[in-house]
Order: C-alpha cells, then structure tokens, then sequence
C-alpha cells in the first residue's frame, strides 16, 4: 500500500483524489497540526520580507532620524533642550515630530506632524479627531541622547528578531485554523447535499488540507513581491474549489481506498 505522508501533503493536496480520499477517512487528528507545519513553512517569505524591511530602516534611515533629535533632559516631569526652538524631525519634505518646549505650539491642530513634544508632555495624532497624551510626570529624571536612542533601538531590534517569526507563524496559523472551522461548515453541507455520513471533525479535516493550494500561492507571490487585484476573491475561490474537490473524493466503497499514513 503506497504510504500517504503528511510531508508530502503540500505536493498531493493539489491534485491527490487518494490522499483526500484516505485522510478524509483515516486522518483523524491531522488538521490543525498539519495547518501547524504548513503555515511554518509558508510564512517565512513573511518573515523574510519584514526582517528585510526592518534591516533596511535600520542600515538606510534610522542614523537619519536620530540625527535631527536634540538631547534631551527631563527633570521634575518636564523637559528641556540646548537648541533653538522649535525643532522638527523630518522625513524628506514631511514633518513627522515637532520638538517645542517654549510654549508657542500647544496642540497638533497648530502644526503638520503627528507628534508634538511640549515642556510638559507628548501628544500623538491617532485618527481624525483623536489624540493621545503622554505626561512627562511619569518619567523619572534622566538625559536622553543619540547615543542612547540608538542603544534602545538595537536592544529593540534585538529583542524583536527572537519572536517576529513565531509571531507571524502562530498568526497566520490561527487565522488559517479559523478558515478551516468556517470551510469545515461548507465541507459539512456539501456533504449532506450528497448524502455522505461526514462529522463536522471530518470537514474541519478536509478544509485544512484543502487550504494547502491557496497558501502556497499567496506564499509565493508575497516571496515574488507581487499583488493580483481581487487577490481575496481568487483565493476564495480556489479555497471553495478544493473543499469541494476534497469532499467529493469521499464517495466510493472504503474497500478501494489505498494507503496509509506516515506522520
């Protein structure tokens, strides 16, 4: 009997009427982990995309940012600078920070950027009409350089880089495990319209395995870094289209079924 090997699911899924026959029927228990090793294998070209984009802030732009911040002490919750005043922080021809401690601006309705730093606090623009503010009273007394910014900032980097892959992958792999609990109901209905004695479990099953095809796609075009339009729509789709192809793979006589399955 040929052995039906989960490794190999992400080759046979896209064509194997056998392999969704087989573990439609004996693969009780597979779905959420082969989910699991699928989106572990899917999700580096995600990772590898944000580490480049991360890497690229930090070797191209981050020295340009930390070169327009003034040093800063903050005493008695409030802060002070040695340099003329106001100070903006720049990308290009856009101002992203407004550094002002004398007291001309006082809210972000008076100026372009979406961070202003008063004497006494930060206010941050979060959305039409809303801000955040953050008192200078709850900081302790200390001086802020570049030096030490750019210290944070790779204990920052440092820290982040153990946990954005497991971060994304366990992201991905919840999302993905709640598409299979919503096309498992689709695999059930499909089912019963064919009068096939299939639980739920069995369709949750079926959908996980099915999903294999549009992960790897949406894989490769996020490692190629290209978009299709209606790319959700595709992959809607074709998601429907293999849940279908897997569930009508589960009629016959279970006599015919060949195989068995190797973790």
């Amino acid at each position: 009997m040929q052995p039906y090997s989960l490794w190999r699911g992400p080759w046979l899924a896209w064509f194997s009427k056998p392999f969704y026959q087989h573990l439609g029927r004996h693969g009780r228990g597979i779905g959420f982990v082969y989910l699991l090793g699928l989106c572990a294998l899917c999700t580096l070209p995600s990772y590898w995309f944000v580490q480049g984009a991360i890497t690229h802030f930090y070797d191209q732009q981050l020295d340009g940012y930390l070169g327009q911040v003034p040093t800063l002490h903050f005493r008695d919750g409030s802060l002070s600078i040695e340099q003329q005043e106001p100070v903006e922080i720049r990308e290009g021809d856009q101002p992203l920070v407004v550094i002002d401690t004398s007291g001309h601006y006082q809210s972000l309705d008076e100026i372009d950027a979406p961070v202003l730093v008063t004497k006494h606090e930060l206010i941050m623009r979060k959305g039409p009409g809303r801000t955040e503010h953050m008192e200078f009273s709850q900081l302790p007394d200390m001086v802020v350089d570049q030096p030490m910014m750019r210290r944070l900032f790779d204990e920052v980097r440092r820290i982040a880089g153990k946990f954005i892959y497991p971060l994304i992958w366990l992201s991905d792999w919840g999302y993905r495990t709640f598409q299979a609990l919503m096309l498992g109901g689709f695999a059930l209905l499909l089912a019963r319209r064919r009068n096939l004695p299939m639980t739920y479990a069995t369709g949750i099953r079926l959908a996980a395995l099915a999903l294999t095809p549009a992960v790897m796609l949406q894989a490769l075009l996020v490692l190629l870094n290209l978009s299709l339009p209606a790319a959700w729509l595709l992959f809607l789709a074709l998601e429907l289209g293999y849940v279908y192809f897997a569930v009508a793979q589960q009629q016959g006589d279970d006599d015919a079924l060949s195989g068995t399955l190797v973790v």
